[in-house]
């Protein structure tokens, strides 16, 4: 029923796009998230560990997000990226390309999700933060300092064996409190459900 709304909406008022104009970042600058300000991730239904989001089903670092401030709207967080998407090669079937349509979205403010641990004489701060792309200029993404310092997902595979096991820590440790925060903000938000399901961890 979804895709279907999808491509009625898409027709009739964004002249056949996948997504509303306002969605484009056309050059609009990033700002700063506010501390009660609701960030939305999708979610799958299947990603539940007795009525709890699944802790191991959270991308650390780099999980995406939307933001509403702006003008933007929770369910921008469903829309599918784009057909002929530069920064995803792979190039997935339109049937798995669009079922994030079908899928349910948790919330949460932005300041119950900033955290901070320390592991092995190192500080770890984790925080969602406006990461504006071409396509959707409310998109945000959970960023991770350790020390300081911005650690990607590509520097954290490359650390040598003693940091990546600190940093395992933290990141075991985050996920476990995002989970609760989700879980916890969805007994006072009405979040929308999935419809659908699929396996494998993140």
């Amino acid at each position: 029923m979804r895709k279907l709304v999808f491509r009625v909406v898409s027709r009739l008022f964004w002249r056949g796009d996948e997504r509303p104009p306002t969605m484009y970042r056309d050059g609009r600058p990033v700002f700063e998230l506010e501390p009660d300000e609701q960030v939305y991730i999708r979610w799958f239904n299947n990603h539940f560990k007795g009525g709890i989001p699944d802790p191991d089903q959270v991308f650390v670092p780099d999980q995406s997000a939307n933001r509403v401030s702006g003008g933007g709207r929770c369910w921008y967080v469903l829309l599918p990226e784009p057909q002929n998407n530069p920064d995803n090669p792979d190039k997935p079937d339109d049937a798995r390309r669009t079922r994030c349509l079908c899928m349910g979205i948790l919330g949460v403010q932005a300041s119950v999700a900033e955290k901070t641990t320390m592991q092995a004489d190192c500080q770890f701060d984790f925080r969602f933060e406006h990461d504006p792309i071409k396509h959707n200029y409310y998109h945000c993404e959970l960023h991770v300092y350790r020390d300081g310092e911005r650690l990607t997902k590509a520097m954290a595979d490359g650390l040598k064996r003693q940091d990546r096991t600190t940093f395992r820590a933290a990141k075991k440790w985050f996920r476990t409190e995002i989970a609760q925060a989700f879980h916890a903000s969805s007994q006072s938000v009405e979040v929308l459900r999935s419809e659908v399901t699929t396996g494998g961890k993140k």
